[in-house]
């Protein structure tokens, strides 16, 4: 998680569009944001809560890409995608 994290730390301010992508609730980003209240925090939630999700949202490395794409940020995506092949092994 931690590689996750030092990667995308830059988007600490897009959590909640980048949470919504990975597949998680509003509902659940609000209650993050009222936990934690700063911004990287919440982007770590946001990545633990991720990581623990199952079935047909489980975490998956393409996931993670194609939610930094949607959101506007290929060049991160292509850059995960060159750098940490193997960082997630789900």
């Amino acid at each position: 998680m931690a590689k996750i994290l030092k990667s995308i730390r830059p988007l600490r301010d897009r959590y909640s569009i980048l949470g919504i992508h990975l597949g998680l609730d509003h509902s659940q980003i609000k209650e993050f944001e009222k936990q934690q209240g700063d911004c990287e925090r919440c982007l770590s939630e946001v990545i633990k809560h991720w990581l623990r999700m199952t079935g047909e949202d489980a975490p998956n490395k393409e996931t993670l890409w194609e939610a930094l794409e949607e959101i506007g940020n290929k060049g991160l995506a292509q850059e995960l995608k060159e750098d940490y092949q193997g960082m997630l092994s789900i």
